[in-house]
């Protein structure tokens, strides 16, 4: 027994590996679980793209949230930017979408994407990054790229949310700029399942 092993450590194994698939299922079905026996409106589960491009994540998803009888509504699936200029990628998120889920863009404003290419793409959430967020409060300028973020997300009706949010002053600055939700260790440390059911 090894212990605790950080997410930074394990993540690549999995993706080199090819185990990262079944690990996004496992935990997409772990999260459903969840969700059918506590209060949770919605969980939010991150997926590799490793996924996306044998057809078959569509059906898996299907699969799982019939198992526990959730509405795909309830299920968020959260991809990286870099994901979205990869057309097997968003092929298969348009038919997520078409089933009911919903698809947030964690890490967004690392530039992998247009403006034209994002209005074309079926996202209900952005997700700030937490570079930014981390700077937000003491650089006008990362806090005027994140207004513009910000900006373009309501004109595209997609809400976003902040990543990483450390302090009262990033928290104060992305109200300020009109983020709909924010997270990180100042708005909520890690909980235990039960905690959060």
């Amino acid at each position: 027994m090894f212990g605790e092993v950080d997410r930074f450590e394990f993540i690549p194994i999995a993706e080199e590996t090819q185990l990262i698939r079944k690990l996004n299922l496992f935990t997409i079905e772990q999260a459903c679980k969840y969700a059918s026996v506590g209060e949770l409106k919605t969980v939010a589960v991150k997926v590799s793209s490793k996924n996306f491009g044998h057809g078959l994540f569509t059906q898996e998803v299907t699969d799982i949230l019939e198992k526990y009888h959730l509405p795909p509504r309830c299920l968020v699936l959260e991809v990286f930017e870099d994901m979205l200029s990869k057309k097997r990628c968003v092929d298969e998120l348009y038919q997520l979408v078409e089933l009911g889920c919903q698809i947030t863009v964690a890490d967004f404003g690392m530039g992998h994407i247009s403006i034209s290419e994002l209005r074309e793409l079926p996202i209900q959430k952005l997700k700030v990054g937490a570079q930014l967020v981390a700077e937000i409060a003491q650089d006008k300028s990362v806090e005027q790229v994140a207004k513009a973020i910000v900006s373009l997300a309501k004109v595209l009706n997609i809400e976003t949310i902040a990543e990483g949010v450390e302090t009262e002053g990033q928290l104060e600055s992305l109200k300020l700029i009109g983020c709909h939700f924010a997270s990180g260790p100042h708005i909520s440390s890690c909980m235990k399942v039960e905690h959060a059911v």
